[in-house]
């Protein structure tokens, strides 16, 4: 019953992208924008989650595999730059942002790299590492002393 329910939802996002026949009202609706996000995002979730069943160590492998995929495909889906709003929320913000958030720290990188912002990119980079590492490690001594 699930499965059927999650089917017919995948086919009534993706029809419209599949066929190319986009009504005014129906792009514009942020009903349709939403359930694009939301789908998206929980098929990422559900791989990032695959991948960490499939690959396990004592290092944190899976993790880094998600996220170089997920650059990956960020990057990708950026420079095919697709012009269907509903294509990139489902791929781009849906499932690259549920698969990983990684990749679009990644990316951001690299479009100031990419337009000559060393410094700044330094900085944003350095910033996001230290203050991440920093809350993670604030966020576990709250519930493990």
């Amino acid at each position: 019953m699930h499965s059927e329910l999650l089917m017919y939802t995948l086919l009534m996002l993706l029809s419209p992208i599949i066929c190319g026949n986009f009504a005014d009202d129906m792009e514009s609706s942020i009903v349709i924008r939403l359930l694009a996000v939301f789908v998206g995002s929980g098929l990422g979730g559900v791989c990032r989650w695959a991948f960490g069943q499939m690959i396990v160590t004592s290092w944190p492998l899976g993790t880094m595999v998600v996220n170089v995929i997920g650059c990956f495909l960020l990057g990708l889906l950026c420079r095919l730059a697709p012009t269907n709003e509903l294509v990139r929320l489902l791929f781009m913000t849906g499932f690259c942002g549920g698969f990983t958030t990684f990749s679009t720290f990644m990316n951001e990188n690299f479009l100031m790299l990419r337009s000559g912002q060393l410094v700044p990119m330094f900085a944003y980079a350095s910033a996001s590492l230290i203050l991440g590492f920093v809350a993670a490690a604030l966020g576990y001594r709250c519930f493990f002393n």
